[in-house]
C-alpha cells in the first residue's frame, strides 16, 4: 500500500491470478464487455530501427 492512500476496510478474493484481492465493493468485468471496440487503420507494423510500441485504441 502507498502511505498516502489508506487501505480499504475489506477485500474479497478474485479468480484472477495477477489480481488476487480487490476491495469488497468493487466488481470484476471483462474489458471487452464494457468497451465499444473500433478497428483502427493505423499501421501497426514496425520498420527497421523503430522502437516497438504497444497500441490500445
Amino acid at each position: 500500500m502507498t502511505p498516502a492512500l489508506p487501505p480499504y476496510p475489506a477485500y474479497k478474493e478474485t479468480c484472477i491470478p495477477w489480481l488476487p484481492r480487490i476491495p469488497e465493493h468493487w466488481g470484476v468485468k471483462r474489458l471487452r464487455n464494457i468497451v465499444h471496440l473500433l478497428v483502427s487503420n493505423v499501421d501497426k507494423h514496425s520498420k527497421d530501427g523503430e522502437q516497438p510500441v504497444r497500441l490500445c485504441n
